[in-house]
């Protein structure tokens, strides 16, 4: 909705965008419930101009001798039950957003490990999280963000600085002129370029993903020398053949 708007642009990290939305949210939720604690101080003066009202009730009268005949009166069943309606609505709000920042912090605490990753699809993380109590929860909310959304949220902060980290590492590939080889480990490589990049803070869980493709492409180039080879040597062979006959 908003990605197009100036004011959303001038804020450039997606998690900063997050957070200031959060915090509103935030916000709004307190103002909310002191807009509802006001309106039950309004409710409960309007109740007392109701008993004000009821000329059956003297200072004498006790409290069990006329409760069926207040709580029978539309006044007072308008009044409770309005006031029933905003209390669940409220509990339901809270519930909600607790079921929103439980999921949050699963998320979170998946990054943290390096269970979740840049390159992460929700239909696999989906199939992984599906009967923890965190998606459970998010997934019964009938309002606020789903656990789609949240995951998307989580994934595209996640692509955003693998890209800026993988940038990173290949200059530093390039700057010590590192020669990749199919034989080589992840901590080969690592060794080979740490000293450039423990300065960026580079995360643990990027490197791998970016070895896993220079190393991929490294298995594919030599494939393809060794099948050329493999074909200059059959018509190699042939031509011996050819000429001994």
């Amino acid at each position: 909705m908003f990605e197009n708007d100036e004011l959303f642009k001038a804020v450039e990290r997606e998690g900063d965008r997050r957070d200031l939305f959060d915090a509103y949210l935030q916000e709004l939720e307190e103002k909310e419930r002191a807009k509802v604690q006001e309106e039950r101080k309004r409710n409960i003066m309007k109740y007392r101009q109701f008993l004000e009202s009821c000329d059956f009730i003297k200072a004498s009268t006790q409290w069990r001798k006329v409760q069926d005949q207040l709580e029978a009166d539309e006044r007072y069943l308008e009044k409770e039950e309005e006031e029933q309606r905003k209390i669940q609505k409220e509990e339901m709000r809270k519930a909600e957003r607790k079921n929103h920042d439980e999921f949050r912090k699963l998320l979170e605490q998946h990054v943290a490990d390096g269970s979740l990753i840049a390159k992460a699809h929700w239909h696999d993380y989906q199939l992984k999280v599906k009967d923890l109590p965190a998606y459970l929860a998010v997934a019964s909310n009938t309002s606020g963000s789903t656990s789609k959304v949240l995951f998307e949220d989580v994934a595209v902060d996640l692509e955003k600085q693998f890209h800026e980290e993988k940038t990173w590492i290949k200059d530093a590939v390039k700057l010590n002129k590192v020669a990749l080889a199919s034989t080589w480990t992840l901590e080969d490589f690592k060794a080979a370029i740490m000293e450039d990049i423990s300065s960026s803070s580079v995360s643990d869980v990027n490197p791998k993903i970016v070895f896993d493709e220079l190393l991929g492409r490294v298995k594919e180039r030599e494939n393809k020398m060794q099948r050329s080879v493999n074909v200059w040597q059959k018509t190699f062979s042939i031509y011996c053949t050819l000429l001994r006959k």
